[in-house]
């Protein structure tokens, strides 16, 4: 078996330019070299990780209001207008019911994605110091 760990396989960023060096934001290697960091595949990954997460805490809103957005667009095609709709005699009037279960939801996926872009940033930030370390 191979004992060598990953970290060594990294290979150091192109010594064309050296103004990069100076720089203290570890993001800045992100921006200059895009082209050089898609290349690693652990990097593509923390990057679609913070994209879902993105996903998921903008989808939230839509998920809380969802009943309600419903039966806003079905009550006028179906139960006769708003004025004769209510719960008894229309379904879709008892939509907004169910934000009683897509208001919880709504604020687990707020959670998670918020998690998950944490979560994706600095272990891309650990990744990036890593290359740089590696000059």
């Amino acid at each position: 078996m191979d004992s060598t760990s990953d970290d060594s396989q990294i290979q150091p960023m192109p010594a064309e330019p050296t103004s990069w060096q100076s720089e203290s934001s570890v993001r800045e290697l992100a921006k200059k070299y895009p082209e050089y960091l898609k290349q690693y595949p652990e990097y593509r990954k923390l990057r679609s990780l913070g994209i879902f997460g993105l996903t998921t805490l903008i989808s939230s809103p839509f998920i809380v209001l969802s009943p309600v957005l419903l039966a806003l667009i079905m009550i006028p095609l179906t139960c006769g207008g708003y004025s004769s709709a209510n719960e008894s005699n229309c379904g879709a009037a008892a939509l907004p019911w169910f934000l009683f279960f897509s208001i919880p939801a709504g604020i687990f996926a707020a959670i998670i994605g918020a998690i998950m872009m944490w979560v994706a940033s600095a272990r891309k930030s650990a990744f990036l110091r890593k290359i740089k370390a590696g000059l």
